[in-house]
């Protein structure tokens, strides 16, 4: 009797936790492609990522899985299923797995996908040539050797003979203050405390007669305007049309 099938279903589901963006990585780099090609995987559809292996390859595609932080699920795949009963190492009952059968699609591009060996290198780097670099006239010092000489200049020949050190307390420079300026205030005087110093020579009052005027009463016009004639305008040539 043939053995049963197996597929591995996966329903977009990821290990609590584990952050969307960096799981697409990890799987994409799984199944060796690249993130857009597997982004339809995490729809919340049903999608069968691998079909028609054994049990031991399916689990292997589930952990790998689960690694990568997406949750799958092991389910018995075509007729046979049916006819005899799981044995107990299966991972899932019959009857979900028929209606896995029934709602599942195919992986997009992922059916001749292969998981990557344990340790594999998913992708190589180049590298550039390394430089040819010419070390032959440099040697290593021994350890507390001087590497370079420090060259100090000359210090300067200064004549200090004519200097001498004050002693303590001693005011080394006397300020010099100019003579105070003579000012005569022979003619000035100081006034009795309140006394005006000055004097305001005050105009005289203008005399404005407002003989000619009065106040007026409350509430009292005080100017009327005059209106001008009203213009006398010819309108005899003129007439109104009435609507026919």
């Amino acid at each position: 009797m043939a053995e049963p099938t197996f597929e591995v279903i996966f329903r977009g589901r990821r290990v609590e936790g584990t952050d969307l963006i960096e799981v697409k990585q990890r799987v994409a780099a799984l199944f060796k492609t690249e993130v857009e090609k597997i982004n339809h995987l995490f729809s919340g559809k049903a999608i069968a990522i691998k079909r028609g292996i054994d049990q031991q390859t399916a689990q292997k595609y589930q952990v790998a899985m689960r690694q990568a932080g997406a949750e799958c699920e092991v389910v018995v795949s075509g007729g046979a299923a049916n006819s005899q009963p799981q044995s107990p190492a299966t991972p899932s009952t019959q009857e979900p797995a028929a209606a896995n059968r029934t709602t599942s699609q195919p992986a997009a591009g992922l059916d001749s996908a292969e998981l990557a060996a344990f340790g594999a290198t998913l992708s190589e780097k180049e590298r550039g040539e390394t430089p040819q670099i010419d070390t032959s006239a440099f040697s290593v010092a021994d350890v507390g050797e001087t590497i370079a000489e420090v060259v100090r200049g000359e210090a300067p020949d200064i004549d200090t003979s004519a200097l001498s050190v004050g002693s303590v307390g001693e005011t080394l420079g006397e300020v010099v203050k100019g003579e105070a300026p003579d000012i005569d205030t022979s003619a000035l005087s100081v006034s009795e405390a309140g006394e005006t110093l000055t004097e305001f020579e005050r105009g005289e009052t203008p005399q404005i007669d407002t003989s000619s005027l009065s106040v007026a009463e409350v509430g009292e016009v005080l100017g009327e305007k005059k209106k001008g004639e009203a213009p006398d305008i010819d309108t005899s040539a003129l007439s109104i049309d009435s609507d026919e």
